[in-house]
């Protein structure tokens, strides 16, 4: 029985762990050089993308930060590696409408 037990734990943290990859530890692993391939490898394949006028993009991953909800913003340069990535609460979910 105990060992069922510990199957269905097991099923249940990887599940939380599939559906937010993005976590302190992983967000420490990336820094500037880093190919898309890399960054998709350490922390998941982001479902945000934009691009811009100067061969420059941009991922974006929503997580949970301790019950915060999050975006990580990671920023390519032109040459398709990572210039820099930064953090901020979702303003879409902390932002004042009125």
């Amino acid at each position: 029985m105990s060992r069922a037990l510990a199957v269905v734990c097991a099923m249940a943290l990887f599940g939380c762990a599939a559906r937010n990859p993005v976590s302190a530890e992983r967000i420490g692993e990336l820094h500037p050089g880093l190919t898309p391939q890399e960054v998709a490898a350490a922390i998941g394949p982001s479902t945000m993308k934009a691009s811009f006028p100067d061969g420059g993009r941009s991922w974006t991953y929503r997580y949970y930060d301790l019950g915060v909800t999050k975006l990580l913003h990671v920023d390519f340069g032109a040459d398709g590696r990572v210039a820099g990535y930064r953090t901020e609460w979702d303003p879409d979910v902390y932002s004042r409408t009125d």
